[in-house]
């Protein structure tokens, strides 16, 4: 891209247009996903999983687009680069409302995968703990003592043999 501010504007404004609706869609499919992990539907569980893996490469490619366009006018990659090419090639600040948006709403969903993975690592320890429970061994063994040795303290007792 040259360094028409114009023809700048125009595509980084569309990219961005696309880019908000995608993180829209994403916001809302990671509330799905808290839905579906608290619910334990793993068949839906999937579907939400392929579906953020989607939505997340298409974000990616709309990405890379934005961070060619900002550099091929002269601006580094990244947020502070893409503020500073809106700022040269949109003058009258329209599209700083729409940037802005898209940043509050990349940090909501930062925010609400990182519940998500929180609630994820719960689960996944209470499973784990559940198992050791079903097996007779105590559920947070260690695997090594502080010495650094294998720790076999602990026999294989399990319920199932009761």
């Amino acid at each position: 891209m040259s360094r028409n501010p114009e023809a700048c504007r125009l595509t980084l404004g569309t990219l961005l247009q696309q880019e908000h609706e995608l993180i829209k869609q994403f916001e809302s499919l990671l509330a799905d996903e808290y839905r579906v992990i608290t619910e334990r539907d793993m068949a839906c569980l999937e579907r939400v999983i392929a579906d953020k893996a989607r939505l997340l490469d298409q974000l990616a490619g709309l990405e890379q687009q934005r961070t060619a366009i900002q550099q091929g006018a002269g601006f580094d990659a990244g947020l502070a680069g893409t503020t500073n090419c809106l700022c040269w090639c949109d003058p009258q600040q329209q599209m700083a409302p729409l940037w802005q948006n898209l940043q509050a709403l990349a940090r909501i969903c930062q925010r609400q995968n990182r519940k998500n993975q929180q609630l994820v690592d719960l689960c996944s320890r209470h499973a784990r703990e559940a198992l050791h429970l079903l097996r007779g061994e105590e559920p947070r063994q260690d695997t090594y003592q502080a010495d650094g040795e294998t720790d076999n303290r602990h026999s294989n007792r399990s319920l199932a043999r009761a």
